[in-house]
C-alpha cells in the first residue's frame, strides 16, 4: 500500500459529510499522511455538534513511499492509548499485513496474532490469498486458509504497490 492509496481513503472519508464520524490529518513535508484523528460526531443537548476523540492512526513509511506500519490509538479516560499495529511488507512478490496488540504491560509490542499474505503476480494483480493466526497457546503463526484468486477479479496494483 502506498501513501497516495492512504491518502484516497482519508479523502473518500472527508467527502462523506452524512456520515457520524469526523476526520482531520498532518501531513509531512512529502503531503503524505503521518496521522489520522477520527472524532464522533455527537449531538448535545440543545442540538449542538460537538467531536469527540475516537481513533488514532499513525503511518510510517518505507523510503519510496510504501506503507510500513500502520499504528492505532484508541481514546480512553481522556488520553490516546496505543492498542495495535499493522506491519505491511513487500519482498519479491508476497506483500504480507501482520496484526500485533499493544502489550500495555510490557510497553511493546506483542508478537503478531494474525497476518495476510498476497501472492502478487508481475504485473501486481493477486495469484492467491493466505490467512494465518496465533493461538494464545502457541508460539507460531499457523495456516487457517489458503486460496486461489481468479485471474481479473482481485487487481490489486492501485492499491498495493502503485504510484
Amino acid at each position: 500500500m502506498t501513501a497516495e492509496a492512504i491518502s484516497k481513503v482519508y479523502e473518500s472519508a472527508i467527502a462523506d459529510n452524512g456520515a457520524e464520524f469526523s476526520y482531520n490529518a498532518d501531513r509531512d513535508r512529502h503531503n503524505r499522511i503521518t496521522a489520522m484523528y477520527v472524532y464522533e460526531k455527537m449531538q448535545n443537548w440543545k442540538g449542538r455538534e460537538r467531536l469527540i476523540p475516537y481513533y488514532q492512526y499513525r503511518y510510517e513509511y518505507t523510503r519510496d513511499g510504501f506503507l510500513a506500519s500502520r499504528t492505532t490509538y484508541i481514546w480512553h479516560g481522556g488520553q490516546w492509548q496505543c492498542a495495535a499495529r499493522h506491519s505491511y511488507r513487500l519482498d519479491n512478490g508476497l506483500y504480507s499485513i501482520a496484526y500485533s496488540r499493544w502489550n500495555s504491560s510490557k510497553s511493546r509490542f506483542d508478537e503478531p496474532v494474525g497476518k495476510m499474505e498476497y501472492m502478487l503476480m508481475p504485473k501486481d494483480s493477486v495469484a492467491s490469498v493466505a490467512c494465518y493466526q496465533r493461538r494464545s497457546d502457541r508460539t507460531q503463526l499457523e495456516l487457517k486458509w489458503q486460496m486461489p484468486v481468479d485471474a481479473g477479479t482481485l487487481d490489486m496494483d492501485n492499491y498495493l504497490t502503485k504510484k
